[in-house]
């Protein structure tokens, strides 16, 4: 096992060691996996039933050219079901917005960004098409004002409210860090999804995450550059995608300070403890449910495990940081150049 601390410091803090996170000490220094003690989360989509369409990638991009002509006023767009609807506004709005973005501020990130709009119904699973066309144009561009001179990314839409006469739909547009520009491969279209246990992680030997940056003064945050670690990028088109909240959140990797007080992952333990771990725990829940696709994002999250009941020390104060797996999203997958022509010809004018 790697030492991370002193042996001196570790004689006084097992003394009266009681970890906020409600984890077991052994546990902690031996870098055991340790589950918390925490219920399922239900599920934050209210009807997930508008998602639940069956249909491959050839009718995707065989129904989304045409809704790209109409999108852009060169035929009328169909009267449509709800989930047909929703499947094709979310994939145009990946491939034909946020894939042909050329003008953006790499150093502008920012935090989870969502937005919502609102559409009548002709009956209880229809819209019209004119007012899909006129709803999902001058939301789109609501959107692209909004998010001017952002890098974005790949987002999610999915239904928010629903009455039967009318419908509202919500995008996620997941946080962006300058660094995972530099991880996204330009020229050809591409997914970024889960690495398996036998994927190569190739973390360079000078790479290092600083948990009490990424902390910032709160006693949990989200640690999205050990979320791209467990990602590789591979040729291929995505659709459908869902965010699946109905993990246990697991603690799957506990680090303490070192001897100057820093609470800091090397690349050892980011390739041989962290990491792997990740992998191989959303590796697992994934396939649970192999039907419902690939991962394509991970909800990494870290929380502080505090010391108390020495006299020498603050109150809660920091002692270790443990990584857990909060949520992943999923979507289907469809892999190598085979559409890229098609992908090329969607863009919202």
């Amino acid at each position: 096992m790697k030492h991370i601390f002193y042996k001196t410091i570790l004689a006084t803090a097992l003394v009266a060691l009681v970890l906020t996170s409600c984890t077991d000490e052994a546990d902690v220094l031996d870098n055991k996996p340790i589950k918390n003690k925490k219920t399922v989360e239900e599920s934050l989509r209210p009807y997930p039933e508008f998602e639940e369409i069956s249909i491959n990638a050839e009718d995707v991009i065989s129904l989304l050219l045409d809704f790209n002509q109409a999108m852009n006023g060169e035929i009328e767009m169909s009267d449509m079901q709800i989930d047909t609807a929703l499947l094709l506004m979310e994939t145009y709005f990946n491939y034909g917005v946020v894939d042909k973005q050329s003008n953006y501020d790499l150093s502008s990130t920012y935090e989870e960004t969502s937005f919502e709009f609102t559409l009548n119904l002709i009956n209880e699973n229809q819209l019209t098409g004119f007012e899909l066309q006129e709803g999902f144009t001058e939301f789109l561009n609501n959107v692209k004002s909004d998010m001017s001179g952002k890098y974005l990314k790949f987002s999610d839409l999915y239904v928010s409210e629903y009455d039967g006469a009318s419908i509202t739909f919500k995008l996620i547009i997941p946080p962006y860090t300058q660094e995972e520009y530099e991880m996204w491969p330009s020229g050809v279209p591409v997914v970024r999804v889960l690495k398996t246990n036998e994927d190569p992680l190739n973390i360079p030997s000078y790479y290092t995450i600083d948990w009490m940056e990424i902390f910032n003064n709160e006693w949990h945050a989200r640690d999205y550059k050990s979320a791209n670690l467990c990602l590789k990028t591979e040729a291929g088109f995505y659709y459908s995608i869902k965010q699946d909240f109905n993990l246990i959140s697991n603690s799957l990797y506990t680090h303490c300070k070192d001897g100057n007080v820093d609470l800091i992952l090397d690349s050892y333990d980011l390739e041989n403890y962290a990491i792997p771990r990740l992998i191989s725990f959303a590796n697992n829940e994934k396939d649970q449910t192999p039907d419902d696709g690939e991962v394509i994002n991970l909800d990494v999250l870290i929380k502080y495990a505090g010391l108390t009941g020495l006299k020498a020390l603050e109150p809660y104060e920091v002692y270790c940081g443990t990584l857990s797996l909060h949520s992943f999203t999923r979507c289907h997958v469809e892999f190598g150049m085979f559409f890229f022509s098609s992908l090329v010809n969607i863009n919202f004018q």
